[in-house]
């Protein structure tokens, strides 16, 4: 005689191999977190390639004979006071934006660590400061 067992149905889960699978798999249902994250891509490709993909140097003004040409022609986005490039003056200025921001970052984590790290450890008063600060 055959013995039937009645439980509940058994439910298989989803075990992706790395976490790395799972976090690219929630962020392929985000459509902003994608353009956003393309857009950063862009503009750190195209600060590291500036000198070479920029159609003039950062510098060069023709002379100082067109200032404030209008966007189009040989000028993408047409130049400044000085006659120089906006695009190209643009693409090397992402260098700088960039290395700000990450130096920004970096800075604001090695604060935030260690008041953290102090939070934690401490208790008491320093983690009522802390947190009233934060």
């Amino acid at each position: 005689m055959a013995v039937e067992t009645v439980g509940a149905p058994v439910v298989e889960k989803h075990v992706s191999a790395s976490p790395g699978a799972e976090a690219w798999r929630r962020l392929k249902r985000n459509p902003i977190a994608i353009v956003s994250g393309s857009f950063i891509l862009v503009m750190i490709f195209v600060s590291l390639t500036a000198q070479w993909i920029a159609p003039y140097p950062y510098d060069a003004a023709e002379a100082h004979a067109n200032p404030l040409l209008h966007p189009g022609g040989k000028h993408l986005l047409g130049t400044d006071n000085l006659g120089m490039d906006v695009l190209s003056r643009m693409m090397y200025g992402a260098r700088v934006s960039l290395s700000v921001g990450v130096v920004v970052e970096l800075i604001e984590v090695i604060i935030g660590v260690t008041f953290g790290l102090l939070a934690a450890y401490k208790g008491g008063i320093w983690d009522t400061i802390v947190m009233r600060v934060t």
